[in-house]
């Protein structure tokens, strides 16, 4: 197969949820205040986690699906690569409210680096 880059979309909320759920109680809060550029940055990184299993086992031995996600901005507030402080979910239930609103709508920050991501990838629509 040819150089083909996949990149995962996600936003800043989608972020602060899974660390939340997986005990980072001191990262989520800035992910949540993520600008729309600085997740369009990590999005290749997502992706080349996202296909490639082995990478994040090198990292996190047992990992959970969302691993993916957070080692990437892990690594971007902390500056090393490293699993996150909880191997299994919190429950959805003791979730804090901000973070809670809104987990079955649409998601406004989800378009926003969505945009960002196809503009890399395609040129803008202008």
């Amino acid at each position: 197969m040819s150089n083909v880059s996949v990149r995962v979309v996600t936003s800043a909320k989608w972020l602060a949820r899974e660390l939340w759920a997986f005990g980072e109680d001191e990262l989520w809060p800035r992910a949540l205040v993520l600008e729309p550029q600085a997740i369009a940055d990590l999005s290749a990184e997502f992706g080349r986690l996202r296909g490639d299993p082995a990478a994040v086992a090198r990292i996190w031995p047992q990992a959970p699906d969302e691993a993916f996600l957070l080692i990437p901005v892990i690594e971007l507030f902390e500056g090393r690569r490293r699993p996150a402080s909880r191997n299994r979910r919190r429950p959805r239930t003791a979730m804090p409210q901000i973070l809670a609103d809104g987990v079955n709508t649409d998601d406004p920050g989800f378009g926003a680096v969505r945009s960002l991501v196809e503009a890399a990838a395609f040129g803008s629509a202008s």
